[in-house]
């Protein structure tokens, strides 16, 4: 018979250098795949985070003991900086799609 009978084995895979290899996890993880420039970038864009989250979450502590705000005042300056967040974050991502 000349056509393929239902009873053949199928034909082997063909190679491809986007197939990912059996039982092989270590090429499955994908800090291994990070260049230098991309680790640096991702470490900076978290230290600024923490610092960051550091300086708002002193800010009530130096407010308040070194210029004497009163609770009141503190928690005001805190919803001011909650409500400005999510604005300028829009904003932000608004402007990224313009300039880069």
């Amino acid at each position: 018979m000349a056509s393929m009978d239902s009873h053949d084995p199928p034909p082997p895979p063909t190679k491809s250098k986007f197939s990912i290899k059996q039982g092989n996890t270590r090429d499955l993880m994908c800090w291994q795949k990070l260049t230098l420039p991309v680790v640096v970038c991702m470490v900076l864009i978290f230290l600024k985070r923490v610092t960051l989250e550091s300086i708002v979450a002193s800010t009530s502590i130096v407010t308040k003991n070194r210029y004497g705000w009163s609770v009141k005042n503190v928690g005001t300056l805190h919803l001011v900086n909650g409500i400005l967040v999510i604005p300028l974050c829009i904003m932000a991502g608004w402007l990224s799609q313009y300039y880069q």
